[in-house]
């Protein structure tokens, strides 16, 4: 393809060059020219091109444009020789025919790079089953170059929307209804709509991140477009989890602290005297937050070098955290305990489900065996995902071990799927209270990780923001204290309550009047 083009090119300059001076045959007298060209272009192309027909350049400084680099040149002609010549192209019927011949071969040219450009296209199906025409590029996958298209150009051919979310590593094509979800570095891909049943669909190549762009190996891409355009998605009774197996033991029965309020659409006046007050609640479409305190009873947790239990420390918390979001937000608030009693993990999934929650947060302290565990300090928020780091699998051994979908029933790849839908949320949420909460108890901050945590269980098969936090590290005697002191406590709580309230409003901005938000 370069060396088509590069031969066509000479050709062209070629052709360019005797139209030119037969132009200026019989020409004795001084020609002016007004050039387009700078100065030195003017003279490489004039004088170096045509030196052996033209005797002299000779080039005025005379400015003819606001820009100084653009002059005025004078062209003359001293000797003719070459132009004089006899010649079949030195006759007028000569120079017509002559510029027939040229203008057709540069038609014939363009015609031939056209055609090489047309060649590395592909029709694709997209709107309406229509033809479309996508550009088709080399990409390295797994170190192999293959031919590829890229995902925002599916989405154009869809006419639909594209988003990538850097983070969670998402992409997102949404067109006629329907979303279609790509992980990059992933093999497969999730096309669903809300409150409809969703299908999965594999890839013969990984998604590839190529020079800021995401790419579908060209094999694959027909296979998505087939299943995009015949997925059959079928209205779900409720919630996703419905369709799932979830373990219930029918005897567990967790307490919850009557934080509840009632929902903006559903006025109470024995309950509330301040109906303005309560309208004006963030984000009345989230219609239930679930807050869940970690350990508990005969499982005390993370113990702290002067006897402080974690259970104590996150059972406050979470309390607090409980009363000050029930005046920001519209939904009820529930505790999935409010006294020193032991849940298991599936009894703390049950209660969330029990309740349908909208956002499932867990409160936890961490911890670090020694000599480390006394100087590790800050503040973590995990998502569910695969672990982050190799502290983010150790966080996972300590509170249960990772998730396993397999023990639960779950098809693997289905559960993947629904793990990359689940994560854009989850992940917005802890950087909202990420953002805001170590600054506001005075520790530092560890950031946003990932791990397979099983009381996140929920969030994900519901595809709700599930998140846990870690608040300091209990193993420190100086966060120690920290955690111990009550008024501490209290701050800890409120920062939580104004992160998540950060978040709701956010969801309002996204989901105005939570149009398109149903879970």
């Amino acid at each position: 393809m370069r060396a088509c083009r590069l031969l066509i090119s000479i050709w062209l300059r070629s052709i360019t060059r005797d139209l030119f001076l037969s132009m200026l045959r019989g020409l004795s007298r001084p020609i002016r020219i007004l050039s387009i060209f700078s100065v030195e272009d003017f003279s490489r192309i004039l004088f170096r091109t045509w030196r052996a027909d033209v005797k002299s350049v000779r080039l005025k400084s005379e400015t003819f444009t606001s820009e100084p680099r653009y002059k005025r040149a004078e062209l003359t002609v001293i000797e003719k020789e070459a132009l004089d010549s006899a010649s079949f192209f030195h006759s007028p019927r000569g120079l017509l025919l002559y510029w027939i011949i040229g203008i057709t071969g540069i038609m014939l040219a363009v015609m031939i790079m056209a055609s090489a450009v047309r060649a590395e296209t592909i029709k694709l199906q997209g709107a309406g089953r229509k033809s479309f025409d996508a550009e088709v590029v080399s990409v390295p996958f797994n170190g192999k170059e293959s031919k590829a298209v890229r995902l925002r150009e599916i989405a154009r051919i869809l006419e639909g929307s594209f988003s990538y979310d850097g983070a969670a590593k998402i992409v997102e094509i949404t067109s006629e209804g329907k979303t279609a979800r790509f992980l990059i570095d992933a093999d497969r891909f999730i096309i669903s709509k809300r409150g409809m049943s969703q299908i999965a669909g594999r890839t013969s190549k990984p998604i590839v991140l190529f020079r800021g762009a995401s790419y579908i190996d060209i094999i694959s891409v027909k296979t998505f477009l087939r299943q995009f355009h015949n997925a059959a998605l079928k209205p779900l009774p409720g919630r996703l989890i419905q369709a799932l197996p979830l373990p219930i033991r029918e005897n567990a029965k967790p307490e919850t602290v009557p934080l509840s309020v009632s929902f903006p659409n559903v006025p109470a006046a024995s309950t509330h005297s301040e109906p303005a007050k309560l309208n004006s609640k963030l984000a009345p479409f989230i219609h239930s937050i679930v807050i869940d305190a970690g350990h508990g009873a005969h499982d005390p947790g993370a113990i702290g070098p002067s006897g402080l239990k974690e259970k104590d420390v996150n059972l406050d918390v979470a309390i607090k955290f409980g009363k000050h979001l029930s005046d920001l937000a519209a939904g009820k608030i529930f505790l999935t305990r409010n006294t020193d009693v032991f849940l298991s993990l599936k009894e703390r999934v049950e209660f969330a489900k029990r309740h349908r929650a909208d956002i499932f947060i867990s409160i936890h302290s961490n911890s670090m065996s020694p000599p480390h565990g006394r100087t590790a300090s800050g503040t973590e928020v995990y998502f569910f995902s695969a672990p982050s780091d190799n502290e983010a699998r150790l966080a996972e051994r300590l509170e249960g071990g990772p998730f396993d979908p397999k023990a639960e029933g779950i098809d693997p790849v289905l559960w993947d799927l629904m793990v990359a839908g689940n994560v854009v949320e989850s992940h917005k949420l802890a950087y909202s209270v990420e953002d805001l909460l170590p600054s506001e108890i005075g520790l530092p901050k560890r950031g946003v990780k990932s791990a397979r945590f099983y009381v996140m269980y929920y969030g994900v098969v519901s595809n709700i923001p599930s998140i846990l936090v870690e608040l300091g590290y209990i193993s420190n005697p100086t966060e120690e204290a920290k955690l111990a002191d009550a008024e501490w406590r209290d701050r800890a709580a409120k920062a939580l309550a104004s992160a998540v309230a950060n978040y709701l409003r956010d969801l309002e901005r996204r989901y105005p009047s939570g149009k398109g938000w149903s879970r």
